[in-house]
């Protein structure tokens, strides 16, 4: 067999030194010798310590005119991928409704694949992490084309590309955290680390071996934090939209009489406030959007800052700008409880505990009027560390004490000098 691979090594050889010139019968060539090097190797079990035909492509001249081939046609391809009517598309599958994986991020790691799969017989570690370098470009240069045809969509974020291109930044990020784990990968971070040791010696002119410490993380790390950020970014930019969109709908509700309202003993049961329907509706389609558009853990992120954001928004804008009645009081606490818990118990259990600042100033409005007093005045005369120790008494722990003082000062039936 040894003879047999010398003659396609010579025969080689001798085409490669007419086929460099031409584009298309090089690329087609180096298919022919690497796929012959994959049936030695995995098939026919050839040693690993014989050469074959992958020695000829790494002579010098021939290894730069093929690397530079793979990023030319990898380029391309990828351009095809991003511009293919189906690229948004989440493919079929049983893991669809929590991947979401798109037809994009699956075609780009395929193209990563295939790359891996063509380089990973070369004998040599320095000609590998030549390849793994054109990896880790050709992930930087798709973050950077999914970030221009972000700026390229500039509507509704929730109606935009931008949940598509969302579920398709993590699925590969994910995907590329996996693959770092890998013995090949692994293999390639070890040697690419024992390489930066030693020209950081060179440089230096010391020993090699005090460049060499413990070596930790994956090749993809960079590249996976950069995904990782642009995923935050958007995660942010979507939550943002969504809570503008509900607190457009929130200007009556913020400026209803709450000081004038009826008590529950007072109307045969109570309902939602009729001013917060418009906002608590829009509150609930767009949690169903979300929830539909993004991937479980996509969704998570943004309904938790949907959520702070929120909670902010109500004790901010309607607590502390309002006076409240007993009946305002049980009112707004029926609309927390009753009707946005609710909208966000839907999606995960527990919902008051991501409302700690809206469900804390309900306790300090409808605590009965005598412990409300005795409060605010064991509040105005005790320091801030005691302070918190008699809000925790009554369930207040995350508000401040000033905060709370201005809850209890804002219900009608407190009398305060």
């Amino acid at each position: 067999m040894r003879a047999l691979v010398q003659l396609a090594v010579e025969k080689l050889h001798s085409e490669l030194a007419i086929a460099q010139h031409d584009d298309a019968l090089f690329a087609h060539l180096v298919d022919e010798a690497l796929g012959f090097e994959r049936e030695l190797r995995e098939t026919l079990l050839y040693p690993s310590s014989q050469p074959a035909t992958v020695f000829v492509l790494t002579q010098a001249h021939i290894f730069v005119k093929w690397i530079n081939m793979e990023k030319k046609y990898a380029t391309e391809k990828m351009d095809a991928i991003l511009n293919s009517n189906t690229a948004w598309e989440i493919l079929s599958g049983p893991d669809i409704n929590d991947m979401k994986e798109t037809e994009c991020a699956n075609a780009f790691l395929t193209l990563l694949t295939t790359i891996s799969d063509r380089y990973k017989h070369l004998p040599q570690p320095g000609h590998r992490l030549q390849f793994l370098e054109l990896q880790l470009e050709l992930i930087d240069d798709w973050r950077v084309r999914l970030l221009q045809l972000l700026h390229e969509d500039c509507v509704d974020p929730l109606a935009s590309l931008m949940p598509c291109i969302l579920n398709t930044l993590h699925y590969v990020a994910n995907v590329l955290d996996e693959w770092g784990v890998t013995v090949h990968f692994l293999q390639l971070h070890f040697f690419k680390k024992q390489f930066e040791a030693v020209e950081c010696a060179t440089d230096e002119g010391k020993d090699v071996t005090e460049h060499i410490g413990e070596i930790e993380g994956t090749v993809f790390d960079e590249a996976v934090a950069l995904l990782r950020r642009l995923e935050k970014e958007l995660v942010n930019e979507i939550s943002d939209s969504v809570a503008l969109d509900v607190k457009a709908k929130s200007r009556s509700y913020r400026t209803d009489k709450w000081f004038a309202m009826q008590s529950a003993k007072e109307v045969a049961s109570l309902s939602v406030t009729p001013s917060g329907c418009p906002m608590f509706q829009e509150l609930g389609t767009r949690l169903h959007v979300l929830h539909e558009a993004l991937t479980l853990p996509l969704f998570h992120q943004a309904w938790k800052q949907l959520a702070c954001q929120f909670d902010q928004f109500l004790l901010e804008e309607v607590v502390l700008v309002n006076h409240f009645n007993i009946g305002g009081a049980e009112q707004l606490q029926y609309d927390i409880f009753r009707n946005l818990f609710p909208l966000f118990g839907l999606y995960i259990s527990k919902p008051e505990s991501f409302f700690p600042l809206i469900k804390e100033a309900c306790v300090l409005l409808n605590i009965l009027i005598g412990s409300a007093m005795l409060l605010l005045d064991a509040l105005n005369t005790s320091d801030e560390v005691t302070a918190k120790e008699i809000l925790a008494d009554v369930g207040v722990h995350k508000m401040s004490p000033d905060v709370a003082i201005k809850i209890i000062q804002s219900r009608t039936d407190v009398i305060y000098e």
